[in-house]
């Protein structure tokens, strides 16, 4: 086996055969290091103090050839190093005892797990949520795994954590820019499954849209609208303009407000009545006629519109409730039963 010096190998460290690992220092020394032969890569670094990790620790597992891979792990146990979700980390420790640690790819990488420690338990964790086959974290009696947070799916981009006697405290979820992620709403109690006809006469004048707006979509940002902005309902434009007309996007899209078929050149629409309410996600478009009061469906495909709602109460009524059932906020079962009681043919067809 070759002794070159690696060029980052100071000349105070010695090579030692058996392992292939260069080494400046000792466990009974204020500082230790190795590196792997021959690449030079940096193992270890370790201050210590009466001969307990006291300070900063670096720790990573490196290997220049596969059979290595098994001493290295070996060392790592020899030495009572934590596990971690990732094979590098940097520590810091008091007289033996683990203070904080943040596992990363690399030793010049930022940190993907992040935890901190008090009174010997875990005390704070930050995660950057990624694919785990084992643990996040062991040492000694201490365990952390992914399952404790209950991570939902789309992944958030981070989870911090506060513990308590080592268990579970607080979880919150983050997305890339930091913003908090909240827990999906759960099923809708008190959504008009037992509504009559009088519901839906009036149901914007008496303020029951706006409510059913924020019960039932307690979490979504206000929508943007890029039509120019001209007086369609009152009740709509008021909500819009106080940013409580919500971005919801799947059964009913309230981007397509104020939409102009005629201005727009939309195929097959000529009549200037028509002005956009919402779409319904996939395409065809929700129009109020002004003269008539009553709301049609523009299909994309068909380039075509006919008369799905007699008014824009109804259709508000309707479309709401459809995305509350694709949301999975309301059995669609009920859904279906509630419409076909009220004659909102509509709402039962997208249901069918």
């Amino acid at each position: 086996m070759s002794l070159t010096r690696p060029e980052n190998v100071p000349e105070t460290a010695t090579f030692d055969e058996a392992t292939a690992l260069w080494r400046d220092g000792s466990p009974a020394e204020a500082r230790e290091r190795l590196w792997s032969h021959p690449s030079g890569t940096l193992l270890l670094d370790a201050a210590r103090k009466d001969g307990k990790f006291h300070g900063e620790v670096r720790w990573n597992l490196v290997v220049d050839a596969p059979e290595q891979f098994a001493g290295r792990v070996a060392l790592a146990r020899t030495l009572g190093l934590p596990e971690g979700s990732k094979s590098t980390f940097v520590a810091r420790y008091t007289d033996g005892i683990l203070d904080e640690i943040g596992f990363r790819v690399g030793l010049t990488f930022p940190d993907d797990l992040r935890l901190t420690f008090a009174d010997g338990q875990l005390a704070t964790a930050e995660w950057r949520v990624s694919p785990v086959s084992g643990p996040l974290f062991s040492l000694g009696s201490i365990l952390l795994d992914a399952k404790v947070f209950k991570v939902p799916k789309p992944w958030p981009h981070r989870v911090t954590a506060t513990f308590s006697k080592g268990k579970l405290k607080t979880c919150e979820l983050l997305a890339k820019d930091g913003t908090p992620i909240l827990p999906a709403p759960g099923p809708l109690k008190n959504w008009g499954a037992d509504a009559e006809e009088t519901a839906i006469v009036g149901y914007r004048e008496r303020g029951e849209f706006a409510k059913d707006l924020a019960l039932f979509f307690p979490q979504a940002k206000p929508v943007v609208v890029t039509a120019p902005a001209k007086p369609v309902d009152p009740i709509l434009d008021a909500l819009l303009d106080a940013n409580k007309l919500p971005y919801l996007g799947t059964s009913c899209n309230f981007e397509s407000y104020r939409f102009d078929p005629v201005a727009e050149g939309l195929y097959g629409v000529e009549d200037p009545s028509y002005v956009g309410i919402a779409s319904d996600g996939f395409g065809d478009l929700y129009f109020l006629n002004r003269v008539t009061g009553e709301i049609a469906l523009y299909s994309v495909d068909e380039g075509t519109l006919s008369v799905v709602f007699p008014n824009l109460d109804a259709c508000l009524f309707t479309l709401l409730r459809l995305e509350a059932v694709a949301q999975k906020r309301i059995p669609k079962a009920a859904a279906k039963a509630l419409f076909q009681r009220l004659g909102l043919a509509h709402g039962v067809s997208r249901l069918a």
